[in-house]
């Protein structure tokens, strides 16, 4: 009876622990590993294509040390329901991916429409006009927080290496991010 259903309860909990990032509410590094590994299998015998963006709020150490943790966490929140805010289905999967970094599965979505979403996040990112304004900081180019983005998009078959998948976004942000705040750079 009563402790069966706390238990399953409680192994609820744990599990949305394990699957989720408490400060965002979005899935964590683990799930998405698992979602990606579950979308590999699932595209590679229709050979249908994945998109995959990996990004990260620009200048977010020179916004920490300058704002606090409190605003920064805040920061994280607000961007990542911006990322949310995109995601029109339930395929798709929005994680945190590192402290500042966020990346987006999106499957069955070739290049040029994945393109479109990266570019509705920017600008989606944007208008919550979260405030970054440092005097003498001259490495910022805007005074609202923005995101830097890395884009890879690929047809999925049994030997798709998804390190090497994943590694191309990175890559892609890394340029992103050479350019400079608010960019998007797809590989």
């Amino acid at each position: 009876g009563k402790i069966i259903t706390s238990l399953a309860e409680e192994y609820e909990k744990l599990k949305q622990l394990v699957e989720l990032d408490e400060l965002t509410q979005l899935a964590n590094r683990r799930f998405f590993d698992k979602k990606l590994q579950h979308y590999c299998q699932l595209l590679s015998d229709t050979q249908e294509p994945l998109s995959l963006i990996i990004g990260e709020i620009d200048f977010f150490k020179v916004y920490k040390s300058y704002y606090g943790d409190k605003k920064a966490n805040y920061c994280l929140q607000e961007v990542a329901q911006a990322f949310i805010h995109l995601i029109k289905s339930e395929d798709m999967l929005v994680a945190r991916y590192g402290d500042a970094q966020f990346a987006v599965i999106l499957p069955r979505i070739d290049k040029s429409a994945a393109v479109e979403i990266a570019k509705n996040i920017q600008a989606q990112v944007q208008s919550l006009k979260i405030e970054f304004n440092i005097p003498d900081y001259s490495g910022f180019p805007d005074s609202v927080v923005t995101v830097s983005l890395g884009l890879t998009t690929t047809i999925l078959t049994a030997n798709t290496d998804l390190d090497d998948l994943i590694f191309r976004a990175e890559k892609a942000l890394q340029s992103a991010q050479i350019i400079g705040g608010n960019y998007l750079k797809s590989v």
